[in-house]
């Protein structure tokens, strides 16, 4: 029973690192994603 117990913990754990990784990159991306739509809207409107 213990075991058990603490093999799920580590396995939630594992689920929360992985979806926190996910999260991560996926708001990295959609911040170069926005910072390269500002850039060129500004270089459109500078020219």
């Amino acid at each position: 029973m213990y075991l058990s117990d603490t093999s799920s913990l580590y396995h939630i754990k594992k689920i929360n690192q992985y979806i926190f990784e996910i999260l991560f990159y996926f708001i990295l991306i959609f911040w170069s994603f926005i910072l390269n739509i500002i850039i060129l809207v500004l270089i459109l409107y500078s020219v």
